[in-house]
């Protein structure tokens, strides 16, 4: 009885390699493709027609109910804290009321960041020096929000807990232009590399998937099946002899449609013919009717299976068919390979 062990067979990783190998120039094709579209969409938005964005900036100190010396740094709000405060709800709305400006409040959110001074050998932040920095895509829009927000903010102290005050130290005056880190050559590569990994990944799990049969090795690792092998294996001859040295007939079984049993059998008579001339060679049709000729006759069953089509549940359905009658020496032969 044959077991079928398909999707479980292990996997023949030399063959896939050169199964790669061979598709190397449509993995280039595919390579370039990709790194065109994506490295030509970021050249196209960050050179050819960039879009130039203005920030204003507005430094103020917090001053803190507890004096410095007493407290820990755990005492004091973050940088990641303001942020949070800056993205809540109730300031956004706040502050969208008192701008009435025709943008959206999930606009606004994307404008407003915050960070604390940083002091220039790398110690601890100044925590009592916050800076929220405003960034739109025109100069005046960011003034003209940052002025809101400032007024808003110095009368908003007691709304925090351990604040009792804050005051602007630097107002924001002007809306200086972002200088953004424009690097084509570094996009593109990165843009071949990603797009060749995935390339490769897809062909990988595409080729594991893949139920076409395209060497003899597949028969027996997947259905386990012996095979003469191909119509070219040297070993042709000597596998016939072995596998059915004690037939008397042989049928030949064509899995695909397309393949003609008179090649096949002059074919097998010509490279065979110290071993499958004395016996009688003829195409067999397998239905649940055939059963009775399986068992008259010592026969042999040879199947025919094209390499490289999706012939798996056709092969799949024969040997089923097959294995419900008698005890026959079952082979394949890959066909085209």
């Amino acid at each position: 009885m044959l077991t079928y062990k398909y999707g479980k067979e292990p996997l023949d990783l030399r063959f896939l390699l050169q199964r790669m190998r061979s598709g190397t120039g449509f993995v280039l094709l595919l390579t370039i493709l990709g790194t065109l579209i994506f490295g030509g969409s970021y050249y196209i938005k960050y050179i050819l027609l960039p879009q130039d964005y203005y920030y204003a900036q507005s430094t103020y100190y917090l001053e803190y109910s507890q004096p410095v010396w007493e407290v820990d740094e755990s005492y004091y709000l973050t940088s990641a804290a303001w942020n949070q405060l800056l993205q809540a709800d109730s300031f956004i709305k706040d502050i969208h009321e008192i701008l009435d400006k025709d943008i959206t409040e999930s606009m606004l959110k994307t404008y407003l960041s915050a960070a604390l001074v940083k002091a220039p050998d790398e110690s601890p932040p100044d925590y009592r020096l916050l800076v929220i920095t405003v960034t739109t895509e025109a100069p005046a829009l960011s003034l003209e929000i940052a002025a809101v927000i400032e007024a808003y903010m110095v009368t908003s102290a007691d709304r925090l807990v351990d604040l009792d005050a804050i005051r602007i130290v630097d107002p924001a005056r002007s809306a200086g232009i972002v200088l953004t880190d424009v690097r084509p050559v570094r996009a593109f590569i990165l843009s071949a590399i990603v797009t060749f990994f995935f390339i490769v990944v897809i062909l990988l799990l595409l080729e594991i998937r893949n139920d076409k049969i395209w060497q003899p090795a597949d028969l027996l690792r997947r259905f386990g099946l012996n095979t003469l092998g191909t119509i070219q294996s040297p070993c042709l001859s000597e596998n016939a002899d072995y596998l059915f040295r004690n037939c008397n007939m042989v049928g030949i079984v064509c899995i695909d449609e397309d393949i003609r049993v008179e090649e096949v059998i002059d074919k097998l008579q010509d490279k065979t013919a110290l071993v499958l001339q004395p016996k009688k060679i003829t195409e067999l049709k397998i239905s649940p009717q055939t059963g009775t000729a399986f068992d008259k006759e010592q026969m042999g069953i040879l199947l025919v299976i094209r390499a490289g089509s999706h012939n798996r549940q056709n092969l799949e359905k024969n040997l089923a068919l097959i294995q419900q009658h008698a005890s026959l020496q079952i082979a394949g032969l890959l066909w085209k390979s």
